[in-house]
């Protein structure tokens, strides 16, 4: 849920007024979609749904500027400090531990220290994985899938992960005028 955006949200106006709005996170630039719809979840357990149809889905266009879309990425991820779902903080943390270490473990197979066989094999297993996941989604999306730019993805996907990770603790962003450390 929390890869949904406010521009694909619905909610009753009764949910939002008994979670009070968006005064839990007044003070955070970014993400008051995602922590209005983990209150609501929270507060109405088993509430939220999935409208899986093509015909419900909002499209946006991504920042045609480097900087304009550093900008977001990076607003957007600083706000898993701010998650008060513990899901939500693992999550970020372990996809990022997750690239940070295959990473590891390629500059430790160039020195010799674990065999390329080994790097193939946690590669072929991490490339699977995410295929089981994601070709449902993009047929979804799309209505059909990409095994190319899939694995194209697999190489740069995780160089933009670690950046922004490590951007979103010590880097800042502008937004709307001010600048976010």
């Amino acid at each position: 849920p929390s890869m949904c955006s406010g521009a694909n949200r619905g909610f009753r106006t009764r949910a939002f007024e008994e979670v009070r709005r968006y005064e839990n996170n007044l003070f955070i630039p970014s993400g008051d979609d995602e922590f209005l719809l983990f209150n609501i979840m929270k507060r109405f357990p088993n509430s939220t749904r999935f409208l899986k149809k093509t015909n419900a889905l909002v499209n946006t266009k991504a920042h045609s500027k480097l900087r304009s879309f550093l900008n977001q990425r990076t607003r957007w991820t600083s706000k898993w400090k701010f998650n008060k779902n513990w899901k939500g903080r693992l999550s970020a943390i372990l996809f990022f531990l997750d690239y940070l270490f295959f990473y590891l473990a390629i500059g430790a197979a160039f020195f010799g220290r674990i065999d390329v066989e080994t790097i193939l094999i946690i590669a072929s297993v991490r490339f699977i994985s995410i295929l089981i996941f994601l070709v449902p989604v993009n047929r979804f999306l799309i209505g059909k899938s990409s095994f190319l730019p899939l694995l194209a993805l697999q190489i740069i996907y995780p160089m933009h992960v670690l950046f922004m990770g490590m951007n979103s603790i010590f880097g800042s962003y502008t937004w709307k005028g001010r600048k976010y450390r």
